[in-house]
């Protein structure tokens, strides 16, 4: 009986996951679910108190690199349109040019 709200919760999240089928590929919601993961990670350590290890940490975090990596791939093939991080990665890269042709035309007006 104790048990009873744990095990609801998780029929609860068994159907809802069945749900986004409809909207989502399969692929995509495994992606998801593996996102869990380091979610429960840093709640039990910062909750519970518990300690891992740093190679743990390592592997947490590898897990959330390939799953931001895999997301990325749907984006841009799926929808062909820029996805957060190439966004990101745009206005990096534009700053950069413009900082750099800032510097040139510094440099030419010096001279």
């Amino acid at each position: 009986l104790a048990c009873l709200p744990i095990a609801a919760a998780f029929a609860a999240a068994q159907v809802f996951a069945l749900m986004a089928l409809k909207y989502f590929d399969a692929g995509s919601l495994k992606v998801f679910s593996q996102l869990s993961l380091p979610a429960v990670a840093v709640l039990s350590s910062a909750l519970l108190g518990r300690r891992y290890s740093g190679t743990q940490w390592q592997a947490i975090l590898f897990l959330v690199l390939c799953s931001a990596a895999f997301i990325e791939v749907r984006i841009l093939f799926e929808t062909g349109a820029p996805s957060p991080l190439e966004l990101a990665l745009g206005v990096a890269k534009s700053h950069t040019h413009g900082v750099v042709a800032s510097d040139e035309e510094l440099e030419l007006s010096n001279a």
